[in-house]
């Protein structure tokens, strides 16, 4: 309890979800005649739960060893964009809210900003 008041634990989320990434490529790659990673390209929701710079960060630290050692992340942070069910109005907001900011009703759809997609590899 006291390591995660310290925030020890702060980056856990995108340190296993790096690890899976990596795991996951590899073993795609070993099935072609690939040897390594040059460049990873992401989108990753701005309310997904996913922390870009911490991402990046754990995604260097697993890649060592692997055939993605030093391969560039890059991440496209897609905004949180919603659309109101009551009147219609759709719009790009900055933080997380379930309210529509125009007529201050509850009854919104997300249309953005939850994704987390591995669009595509640069691969030697």
């Amino acid at each position: 309890m006291l390591l995660a008041k310290k925030g020890v634990f702060k980056n856990m989320h995108e340190l296993s979800y790096a690890q899976s990434m990596i795991d996951q490529i590899e073993t795609c790659l070993q099935k072609e005649t690939f040897h390594r990673v040059k460049c990873v390209n992401l989108k990753i929701g701005k309310i997904s739960g996913i922390e870009p710079t911490a991402l990046d960060f754990c995604f260097e630290s697993c890649s060592k060893g692997t055939l993605l050692e030093g391969a560039k992340l890059n991440i496209e942070v897609i905004p949180y964009k919603i659309h109101c069910n009551t009147c219609k109005h759709e719009e790009i907001l900055d933080d997380y809210s379930h309210v529509c900011p125009n007529c201050l009703k509850t009854n919104i759809q997300v249309l953005g900003g939850q994704e987390i997609e591995l669009t595509n590899l640069e691969v030697d």
